[in-house]
């Protein structure tokens, strides 16, 4: 992994089965929301609530795709969808194994349709392959801390 192009395959996000419970508890919460909401006046919430819930279960329910992932000289290429060195303003690398998750690679862009490109690395990605990635990298881009938005923290730690 001394040179580009980096090519690789993994799933598009990290996907929990979803048990009874699961389904039951996020559904309880999210009908007890809408009721609040609907006391107070605001069916408008309740029904956003309800709609934005099924939208949301529909999506967890759904095994990820296994994508291609390519870093190479002029770029990303995030299953065919390519975004050029041009657009990305710097990169950070995550490291999860403490957490025993995947890690990933996160790309800040001046875009106002991806902000921040999130590319998982495979589970079996050790230190010394992320350290080779760095340096790749860091020859390329500039290295600024990035972190990913609260709610998609949360929704992956809800197994969404």
């Amino acid at each position: 992994m001394n040179k580009l192009p980096l090519v690789w395959e993994t799933y598009n996000y990290l996907y929990f089965e979803k048990d009874i419970n699961w389904k039951i508890s996020t559904w309880t919460i999210t009908i007890t929301l809408a009721i609040i909401s609907f006391l107070l006046d605001n069916v408008t919430l309740s029904i956003l609530l309800l709609l934005s819930m099924a939208a949301l279960m529909i999506h967890a329910l759904q095994a990820p795709e296994l994508y291609r992932y390519e870093i190479n000289s002029l770029g990303l290429d995030i299953n065919g969808h390519s975004i050029s060195f041009s657009e990305i303003k710097s990169f950070w690398i995550v490291d999860n194994k403490k957490y025993h998750l995947p890690s990933k690679i996160l790309f800040k862009t001046d875009s106002i349709h991806y902000n921040i490109i999130s590319m998982p690395l495979p589970i079996e990605t050790d230190s010394d392959d992320m350290h080779n990635i760095h340096e790749i990298l860091v020859k390329i881009l500039p290295e600024e801390m990035i972190k990913e938005s609260l709610l998609r923290s949360f929704m992956e730690y809800w197994g969404f």
